[in-house]
């Protein structure tokens, strides 16, 4: 697509090869216009001798402008130049100076290719093939304003042409102007329909663009001009594009719809082997995206062994699995290779990589490290920056990120009531922060706070754009399951977890559900020794195993306890235990338990207990008597 045109070379050829005598003819002319008619029926390379011999013998002006004309023809542009090394840019007519500086700009000598364009339109301002090649050599030399200028003046003088519309798409190419390409594609195809190289380009622009229902279009228009591999290649560029935009705008539906996309391509078994490795290399992403890391991460393991070192984009998106699988250490090397190859990548406003070396440092334990990267990373954020116009000053995401992570990292190192200081600070500056407010929730919870948390949660849902408000509303749920507000909220939970999108808080939230849904098994030993007089003189063992059943949707749940004491006393062991079976009521704020069951060694006798605990708030809680 950004290939020199090569329609545009001089467009003079004709015309002088077909120049004979106005009046009467000479044996030169007879024989130069026998040579050239021999060059149309085929005899290229003979013809050009003959001309070559016939010059030299009489040095004739216009068996010169024939000989260059048919050199140029033939592509030999060297020899073209070659053919006059004494002339001067005014001893060449002006078909010949077109020819010889298309036979420059071919050969790469620009600068000889420009003076003799320029030559041309200054002689006569009004020649458009001066024009033309003076914005075709300077789009080759990187001068993109001299080109536009020249290419202005050439569609003042000629229109619009076939040729102007090449050199304004290869210009726009060279300066990646997509958006002028395309504007000069299509009106390349409009005035050719038929053209399919065209056709084909415009495609390819489309694709590069994004544009796939363009793209699509145009080859639903012209069925014959795209083979299977160009429909192939068409779902898999409308895949990622899918997989793009979905990470970009946080919608995992169309990342899944971009995966399923790549499948079809895989799928098919006339697929090219580039094709499929490069829609492999894109399904590693996407898979780790919708965080299905087992399959991520196998995908990457085969991919790797079959090619090799894999793309860094396929790395970092290993690496993301990697940590969500738990296994950070190697996420971790794999993060600071990546941080080594791209150091600049490790601040990318857009997406950090520091931010996922972090989390991997704090899951392998790594405080320290995590420290470390933080306060370098704070040093190098500036509160502020400059927007993508480079003129207005707004707040600089990272720097509010390193911020917010500093205070995680707090409470992740056993510093609750650091962690909320710190927090309570960064509020006062930004109270409508709603990530504040979340991290606020997610501390309370972790310090056995569930109302609290709840109450932050809430704050933090109004503050929250509508497509992240599942970042607080997960916090709820898992709140009131931790205080033990089972009833109702069971339900919402397990709605959540078959409709909500995959994330984090997902995640979270099944992990924390799952465990405290599940049977426990506890057991705890004790040993004391007394001193004195009496009883209280024996060496006591205690032990305790406690066997809780798993919880319904309600919270409640059965359970089995085996408490068993061993102790010398005056000399004699003494044996005891108790073997009870019950059933705890999850009547929130109310928990109701009932056991009964009997001991055994010293005694056989009966045993009931009923108890009742209600919990007023996060502090205080009334808990009656045992009775027995």
């Amino acid at each position: 697509m950004q290939n020199r045109p090569s329609s545009l070379l001089p467009i003079c050829l004709l015309a002088c090869l077909t120049t004979s005598a106005a009046y009467g003819q000479t044996t030169t002319d007879a024989q130069r216009e026998a040579l050239v008619i021999q060059a149309r029926q085929g005899a290229l390379d003979t013809s050009i001798d003959g001309l070559k011999t016939l010059y030299h013998q009489t040095r004739d002006n216009r068996v010169r402008e024939d000989l260059v004309a048919l050199l140029v023809r033939a592509s030999r542009n060297q020899e073209a130049l070659a053919v006059c090394t004494w002339c001067q840019i005014e001893d060449y007519s002006d078909s010949e100076l077109a020819n010889l500086a298309g036979a420059a700009r071919s050969a790469g000598d620009f600068d000889q290719a420009l003076e003799m364009f320029r030559a041309l339109t200054y002689r006569d301002p009004s020649n458009a093939q001066g024009w033309l090649g003076q914005a075709l050599v300077h789009t080759d030399m990187g001068s993109y304003t001299l080109a536009q200028i020249a290419l202005e003046q050439y569609n003042q003088v000629a229109g619009t042409t076939t040729a102007g519309l090449e050199a304004k798409g290869y210009l726009a190419a060279r300066t990646t102007n997509a958006m002028q390409e395309l504007d000069a594609r299509q009106a390349l195809v409009t005035q050719d329909p038929s053209n399919t190289g065209e056709l084909q380009a415009l495609y390819r622009l489309a694709v590069g663009l994004g544009a796939s229902t363009a793209a699509r279009r145009i080859m639903q228009s012209n069925p014959d001009v795209f083979s299977e591999s160009d429909r192939l290649w068409l779902t898999y560029y409308e895949g990622v594009t899918d997989i793009r935009l979905g990470i970009h705008t946080d919608e995992p539906s169309r990342t899944a719809n971009g995966l399923e996309q790549l499948n079809v391509v895989l799928r098919n078994p006339d697929a090219p082997q580039e094709l499929i490795t490069v829609a492999e290399y894109d399904k590693v992403v996407a898979l780790a995206e919708l965080r299905r890391f087992s399959e991520a991460e196998a995908l990457a393991v085969r991919l790797e062994n079959q090619h090799g070192q894999l793309p860094s984009y396929v790395t970092r998106a290993r690496a993301h699995a990697l940590n969500g699988m738990g296994r950070p250490h190697e996420a971790i090397a794999l993060y600071e290779g990546l941080i080594r190859q791209f150091p600049e990548q490790a601040t990318n406003p857009d997406d950090p990589l520091n931010e996922g070396l972090f989390y991997s440092y704090t899951d392998a334990q790594r405080f320290r490290d995590a420290d470390k990267l933080l306060q370098s990373w704070r040093a190098s954020e500036p509160e502020q920056r400059l927007d993508f116009t480079r003129t207005v000053r707004i707040e600089n995401p990272n720097y509010q990120k390193v911020l917010l992570l500093e205070v995680l990292l707090e409470a992740w190192r056993g510093r609750p009531e650091e962690a909320t200081e710190q927090l309570e600070a960064y509020q006062a500056q930004a109270p409508a922060e709603p990530y504040l407010w979340v991290v606020k929730g997610d501390i309370e919870r972790d310090r056995g706070l569930p109302r609290k948390a709840e109450e932050s949660f809430l704050q933090a849902i109004p503050l929250l754009p509508p497509d992240r408000k599942e970042v607080a509303e997960h916090g709820i749920l898992l709140s009131r399951l931790q205080r033990g507000q089972w009833r109702g909220t069971t339900d919402e939970v397990a709605r959540e977890l078959v409709e909500a999108r995959p994330s984090a808080t997902r995640d979270d939230m099944a992990r924390e559900w799952r465990e405290m849904r599940a049977p426990q098994l506890s057991s705890t030993f004790e040993r004391s020794k007394g001193q004195g007089s009496g009883t209280q003189a024996s060496r006591e063992w205690r032990y305790e195993v406690l066997l809780e059943g798993p919880r319904n949707s309600s919270g409640s749940r059965p359970f089995a306890q085996r408490i068993g004491q061993y102790g010398e006393f005056e000399d004699e062991d003494l044996y005891a235990s108790y073997n009870i079976a019950g059933y705890e009521w999850n009547l929130y704020p109310a928990t109701v338990t009932l056991a009964a069951g009997h001991g055994s060694q010293l005694n056989e006798d009966f045993l009931a207990l009923a108890e009742l605990k209600y919990a007023h708030n996060d502090h205080v809680t009334t808990e009656s008597p045992r009775i027995f």
